[in-house]
């Protein structure tokens, strides 16, 4: 018998595209309907901080979710120069790969002290101010994912006010 060690992303990609033939090669007998529309099958989107799984990122998956925790700009802007060069120097082309950058912060209805927030937390013009730099990297996506949330009321109205605020 022989074994295949597959990166994730390759397994999953194979799975969705089930032939007969992959099943008797490859053992699998796995079958995941219902298919995906698109052409070539859903983008794997793979999470990294590490530079092992950057570097595994940018080898096979299809777009790079760096996440931040309170780290400042340059943190971000490491990660994604980081990403796209070890793309590029895996022979990909950088600028077909996303980016969807996730920040475990905290969205607040009065400012913080600057002196003690957090790049990406703080109040909607806060957090307004930090994506004007974040627009310079040319990334997809910023998505939060909330850690604290007291007052659901009061953070959806702080949600508003944020994307108000950036799409004006």
């Amino acid at each position: 018998m022989i074994t295949f060690h597959l990166p994730s992303a390759t397994v999953e990609r194979l799975a969705f595209a089930y032939s007969p033939i992959l099943e008797a090669v490859l053992s699998l007998h796995v079958l995941i309907e219902p298919k995906p529309i698109q052409q070539g099958g859903i983008p794997i989107i793979m999470g990294a901080v590490t530079p092992a799984g950057i570097k595994r990122a940018a080898r096979v998956a299809d777009g790079f979710n760096p996440a931040l925790a309170g780290e400042g700009f340059e943190r971000l802007e490491g990660l994604v120069k980081t990403f796209r060069s070890t793309a590029e120097q895996a022979g990909r082309d950088p600028s077909a790969l996303k980016i969807y950058v996730r920040v475990n912060g905290s969205i607040s209805t009065t400012p913080l002290a600057e002196d003690q927030r957090p790049f990406l937390w703080g109040s909607p013009d806060q957090i307004a101010h930090d994506l004007d730099q974040v627009r310079t990297l040319h990334v997809e996506q910023v998505f939060f994912a909330e850690i604290v949330t007291a007052h659901l009321d009061e953070y959806i109205e702080s949600l508003g006010r944020l994307q108000s605020l950036v799409r004006a």
